[in-house]
């Protein structure tokens, strides 16, 4: 289940992955300590959510289905008219299992900021990435400097054919895509 933190005095939300059950029974309005989603010293107050088909939670519809309602300009319906009503489904108060998606705000703040509470699970494994394929290829370009330095004088003179022979197949993949390059822009011109 998803969790979307809204901090109103910034004006940001954030978005929290999640175990149902640490919601189920709850309801719109209640507040959650801020430990159930390793937010320590946070408190927030569920405001709303939807179901897996897009179904609003409404505070004043009791239990943990969904019902067809007719409804005005409210919470589930936007009327185009002045004074339209039509019946719409919506889910009750309770959360529930097929909750997908609620929705929170912050009423307690905790000594640190979410910016630090959050961001940095989703900073760290790019870089960790990043760290990673820099140590292989240092690792590789390390290794290629060893078998070079190993390498009797007979296999050095082979080395500098094959050199060539990459060269000539890169001249080669060249000539290719300038071909390539030749045909797209005169379907172009016949297009155009």
């Amino acid at each position: 289940m998803k969790v979307v933190i809204g901090n109103t005095k910034t004006g940001k939300t954030y978005s929290v992955e999640t175990d149902i059950s640490n919601f189920t029974g709850k309801k719109v309005g209640d507040a959650v300590k801020g430990e159930v989603l390793n937010l320590a010293g946070y408190e927030l107050e569920i405001t709303g959510g939807s179901d897996a088909s897009g179904t609003p939670m409404r505070r004043d519809v009791s239990g943990a289905t969904s019902r067809k309602l007719l409804l005005s300009n409210s919470t589930g319906f936007r009327a185009k008219r002045k004074g339209e009503r039509r019946k719409k489904r919506v889910h009750g108060t309770i959360v529930s299992g097929n909750i997908v998606q609620l929705n929170t705000k912050i009423v307690k703040e905790g000594k640190e900021p979410l910016d630090k509470l959050l961001a940095p699970a989703a900073e760290e494994a790019p870089a960790e990435e990043g760290a990673t394929e820099t140590n292989v290829e240092g690792k590789a370009e390390k290794a290629s400097a060893e078998e070079k330095a190993e390498e009797p004088a007979e296999e050095k003179g082979k080395a500098p054919v094959e050199e060539k022979k990459t060269g000539e197949a890169s001249e080669e993949k060249e000539e290719e895509s300038s071909e390539n390059a030749e045909e797209e822009s005169d379907e172009k011109a016949v297009e155009g």
